[in-house]
């Protein structure tokens, strides 16, 4: 499901940007500070024992996020658009849709070794970043790159892996950024899809989230930062 390579450059990045959020010099409990987790997760990767590490990835990133600074708790946006397809991109704007552990109720996808499983249940995207795209001239609208939910009103830049948010009725936990492949290329303009992979370009990537809450999401919900949770597993719900 990973590749080696692209693990070795993705995920020290991915450390690296969960400890700027720390005072210097922070341990996370039970894992130490940024150069244990750093050692332990390149250990890891040169054994090839790849699940493990990104799930220390992922854990890591639940636990900084309980002691960061919190200044996303309490901001508000709005849900501006709901997306879903029969499978492959782009996906087409619904007025609502029902969200279970596993998604939009009725979206598919048509890779499912690569997608649909419980950790990346809905994907969210920011209409502030797709605008700048689009003011960069790149031909790419809500849905167009295959998320779910377009969000307007967060600071995009700062949605870490354990952000914990609610959009209507959902409540749903940030798992991991999404990374973008080749169906993308055709939403910009150089067939560039890198400019929205989280490892080159943070702060400008779809997110994977989790289902805390199902429930049904409608267009013009609120969406709330909420504070974070205990760590839970990365397992795939039922």
């Amino acid at each position: 499901m990973w590749d080696r390579r692209w693990l070795e450059r993705a995920l020290p990045v991915r450390v690296q940007l969960m400890f700027e959020d720390l005072p210097v010099g922070t341990e996370l409990p039970g894992m130490g500070n940024e150069a244990t987790v750093t050692g332990v997760l390149t250990s890891l990767i040169q054994r090839e024992d790849l699940h493990p590490a990104v799930h220390l990835t992922q854990t890591a990133a639940r636990a900084s996020a309980m002691v960061a600074p919190r200044p996303l708790v309490g901001m508000t946006g709005s849900l501006v658009q709901v997306s879903m397809s029969r499978g492959g991109v782009p996906k087409r704007a619904v007025t609502e849709a029902g969200v279970s552990w596993r998604g939009l109720v009725g979206d598919l996808q048509r890779d499912r070794k690569h997608h649909g499983h419980a950790w990346q249940a809905l994907c969210l995207w920011s209409a502030e970043v797709l605008r700048l795209l689009r003011v960069e001239g790149h031909p790419i609208a809500f849905g167009s790159a295959g998320e779910n939910l377009t969000l307007r009103g967060l600071d995009w830049k700062r949605v870490r892996t354990g952000l914990r948010l609610e959009i209507g009725e959902v409540q749903c936990e940030v798992t991991a950024p999404a990374t973008p492949c080749h169906h993308n290329g055709r939403w910009f303009s150089d067939g560039d899809f890198r400019r929205i992979d989280h490892d080159v370009n943070p702060g400008n990537s779809r997110w994977y989230a989790a289902v805390l809450r199902p429930g049904q999401v409608r267009l013009g919900d609120t969406v709330r930062v909420l504070p974070p949770g205990p760590v839970r597993p990365s397992d795939d719900r039922p």
